[in-house]
């Protein structure tokens, strides 16, 4: 039976992409994207949190993202998870 390895994420872009050059030549962009819920603490009431994610883009979608989004941006991304 074959595996599944897909993620969305839909949050707030918190820096400006930061364009960068991998070993091999290649450009590539790398993201902060945060994302944020509520869950209840110990009293009960609502807590905000937030969660803070790292994402990679390569080849033409790294130019065009470059081009196009800035910080604070409201991004929908779907990708894979790697380690």
């Amino acid at each position: 039976m074959q595996s599944l390895n897909t993620v969305i994420l839909s949050g707030y872009l918190g820096a400006e992409p930061e364009t960068l050059t991998s070993k091999s030549g290649k450009s590539y962009l790398r993201l902060s994207l945060a994302t944020h819920h509520s869950r209840k603490g110990p009293d009960q009431s609502w807590q905000p949190q937030t969660h803070w994610h790292r994402v990679l883009v390569f080849g033409r979608q790294a130019t065009n993202c470059h081009q196009r989004i800035h910080k604070g941006d409201r991004l929908a991304i779907e990708g894979v998870l790697s380690s």
